[in-house]
């Protein structure tokens, strides 16, 4: 159309191709960026600039957990998505059982006044799990945590970060890129760096 509004604008490279319409609003939650997007557009009547706080973001974030022999850990996970940082976004916690053999089943029972919770009463995998708990979504971005504490739910907002300033439409996490952001194709230069040299 010809109103046109842009989330995390950065320096307006995509922008650029934007300018002739009717209307363009551009936003981005980096302070040094809005100062460089209002000297650059401050002659055209057509474009706004305003700052995105990203605390005032809505929408629902769902973490999708699957579960299977977890009964060391799950309680401790939980506690640490309850208490992770999704900026003021609803959240939802879907807890899928993939027929545990330990107490597992009994210790999410404890959380279902609070939470989605399925069972499986066949070990079908991961897969079928993750499966179980997409179909219950009722959000916007689906998170996947293994209950194995394996990763940090205080990386969350790192994740959807990338998400919402729509630098990404899904985000991987990796331990080997130690925090840093890639796209796919720098992913694989980086694999091919390292195989070859």
């Amino acid at each position: 159309g010809d109103r046109v509004l842009e989330v995390g604008t950065g320096l307006g490279v995509c922008s650029d191709g934007l300018v002739q319409k009717e209307f363009l609003l551009v936003t981005d939650y980096d302070p040094q960026h809005i100062d460089f997007l209002k000297k650059k557009y401050f002659k055209r009547a057509n474009i706004v600039v305003t700052h995105l706080d990203l605390n005032a973001v809505t929408g629902k974030t769902i973490r999708a957990i699957p579960i299977y022999n977890e009964e060391r850990t799950i309680a401790q996970i939980i506690q640490s998505i309850e208490n992770a940082s999704v900026f003021n976004m609803q959240e939802e916690i879907i807890l899928v059982n993939e027929c545990s053999t330990d107490p597992s089943r009994e210790i999410i029972e404890e959380y279902r006044d609070c939470y989605k919770i399925f069972h499986h009463e066949k070990n079908k995998g991961k897969g079928a799990a993750l499966r179980t708990g997409f179909r219950n979504v009722t959000g916007d971005i689906v998170i996947i945590q293994d209950a194995d504490l394996e990763y940090d739910p205080n990386e969350y907002e790192s994740l959807l970060k990338l998400i919402i300033d729509d630098k990404a439409d899904v985000v991987f996490g990796s331990r080997f890129f130690a925090g840093r952001s890639h796209r796919v194709l720098y992913c694989w230069h980086y694999e091919g760096i390292h195989i070859g040299g």
